[in-house]
């Protein structure tokens, strides 16, 4: 894949010579008077000037300055090209250089040599800004050979990124055990699955097998290795394969005595024993993120409601925990986390709050909301999460809340006017929350009404004008999907008016000075209808999930 960076960059001094004194370059074009040869690769030549160089390079200025004698007229660089030492002395007499990619690694190691920190550094950054799985093996080939950690530490970030694709590169057998031992230990290491990593770690393994006879150095490795796997990762089955069938760890006695330990404690733990894990436990990014998607899961019948991580790219899922079963609940995104917040748990309404960490695994309860509720809407702004409406028992509400990350407590926010569930809730900029639409026992609602939030919510809010009226959507509608996009707030699906479901969207202009109340426009409908379902934006999508009647994803894009 070709960078979207240009090929070819001019880097020049903060006041380039050639600008204040270009017979500088001339004299060297011209090769006018040079006192110093330069013998370089091939036995070609390069001439210069000795006043010029120790002026511009100080780690030779030593070298190069007293009376004229054999050593200090002569330089021999022989590992490097004719056209890169020319390119490199131009640099010096002009203070500007054209870095690209088929020089830069050959001006790089120039630079290194005559230790011009400046050039160096733009060199380096010409090279990690171009850094890709496609190129990896010569900028990793590069940091092994000059030990640079500015170029391992973005190398390896890469690598973590995009391990299995790294895996079948040839730089990959070639890898120190070092260096592999501490991808395998990284928590940050992306996968699809554990099961990738045991594969990896056995390709490099056979990678070091000798000629018939010999001992492959690398298989005593497996050891260390095995302790650094999320065996708690794997399935069963696997493990059980793995005893019996995986030549590395069959054929060692030492390997199998540790597995069989590791299953030992992975059976213990169900019963609550979790001392002593043989293996490191902490989970790793087995895919990569763009959402995070909470229900019941397909097949779930028990009280656990499934969290699924989904990867656009991929168009994957992956189950990454489970919370308690809830219906009707809402669920929003608390800095980088899932809260799933009241409905109903085993048939009965609920106040509960729950949190779960996608990168710990782990969910946990927060202080319960004031009000049980279900059919409720809530959107969370910063550390603070807002919830508005819904019905408790038989009774619709028009009653909100809101959990201040400051009091780690809930206040009560003033009510809106009309009691309702099934509607949307979503925030703009400046911290103004959007209540849209609904429905209660008598009708349903085109009504948007806001409020802005202070910056910190720190006791209850009683003020009267709390709530103001936003234009009203050209359809009344309940249980429809609410997102924001690019500023606007983007309303879709939904039940109309005696319970027809529809496929319209429309889209909302926030309040301004131009227009007090907001606007709303149609846009292009659905495909189909959908009710009760999730609608979220990512770059210059929204995407569907979860409609009725099965689990769904379709994406509108905007065009740019």
């Amino acid at each position: 894949m070709k960078s979207p960076l240009p090929d070819t960059v001019e880097f020049k001094d903060a006041i380039p010579l050639v600008t204040v004194c270009p017979e500088l370059e001339a004299l060297r074009v011209a090769n006018t008077n040079p006192d110093i040869v330069i013998t370089v690769k091939d036995e070609g030549t390069v001439n210069a000037h000795r006043h010029i160089l120790s002026a511009r390079v100080p780690h030779l200025k030593e070298s190069l300055c007293g009376p004229t004698t054999e050593e200090n007229t002569r330089l021999s660089w022989p590992t490097h090209t004719q056209e890169i030492v020319e390119t490199v002395i131009s640099y010096l007499y002009t203070g500007q250089i054209v870095i690209t990619v088929a020089n830069v690694k050959q001006v790089y190691a120039l630079a290194k040599c005559l230790r011009l920190d400046r050039l160096e550094e733009w060199c380096q950054g010409f090279i990690i800004d171009r850094l890709h799985i496609s190129n990896i093996a010569d900028i990793w080939c590069l940091a092994s050979a000059t030990n640079a950690q500015i170029f391992k530490v973005p190398c390896m970030d890469l690598i973590k990124l995009h391990f299995e694709e790294f895996v079948n590169l040839p730089v990959f057998a070639q890898m120190d055990y070092d260096t592999l031992l501490v991808l395998i230990e990284s928590d940050d290491l992306c996968v699809s699955n554990e099961e990738k990593v045991v594969e990896a770690i056995t390709k490099w393994i056979e990678a070091g097998k000798c000629s018939e006879g010999q001992a492959n150095e690398r298989a005593s490795r497996l050891i260390d290795f095995m302790a650094k796997i999320r065996w708690g990762y794997t399935s069963k089955e696997f493990r059980l394969a793995a005893m019996s069938n995986h030549q590395l760890i069959s054929s060692s006695v030492q390997c199998l005595q540790k597995l069989g330990q590791i299953e030992h404690w992975l059976t213990r733990i169900q019963f609550g024993d979790s001392s002593n894990c043989p293996f490191n436990q902490n989970p790793r990014i087995y895919l990569e993120m763009d959402f995070l998607v909470f229900g019941k899961g397909r097949y779930n019948a028990m009280d656990e409601g499934i969290v699924e991580a989904y990867c656009l790219q991929n168009q994957e899922s992956l189950a990454v925990g489970q919370i308690l079963k809830r219906k009707a609940c809402a669920v929003v995104g608390l800095q980088g986390m899932l809260c799933a917040i009241g409905g109903k748990v085993r048939g009965e309404v609920t106040s509960s709050v729950e949190i779960f960490d996608p990168k710990t695994r782990r969910n946990w309860p927060i202080t319960e909301m004031q009000t049980a509720r279900y059919g409720h809407g809530a959107v969370a702004i910063g550390g603070d999460i807002i919830v508005c409406g819904g019905k408790t028992g038989d009774r619709w509400l028009n009653t909100c809340e809101a959990f201040s990350q400051t009091a780690k407590s809930w206040i009560s926010l003033p009510n809106f006017v009309d009691e309702r569930s099934g509607l949307g809730v979503t925030s703009l900029s400046g911290r103004r929350v959007f209540v849209i639409g609904g429905r209660n026992g008598e009708k349903r609602f085109s009504s948007v009404e806001y409020c802005q939030l202070p910056d910190q919510l720190a006791g209850d809010i009683t003020d009267e004008k709390f709530w103001s009226a936003a234009a009203p959507m050209s359809h009344a509608r309940s249980g429809h999907g609410v997102t924001v996009f690019r500023g606007q707030i983007i309303v879709a699906g939904g039940y109309l008016e005696e319970n027809a479901a529809t496929s319209t969207v429309e889209i909302f202009s926030p309040p301004s000075a131009d227009s007090p109340a907001g606007q709303w426009t149609f846009l292009i409908p659905m495909s189909r209808p959908l009710v009760y379902f999730s609608l979220l934006a990512s770059g210059d999508s929204i995407y569907t999930f979860g409609v009725q009647p099965k689990s769904h994803l379709s994406a509108y894009r905007q065009k740019t």
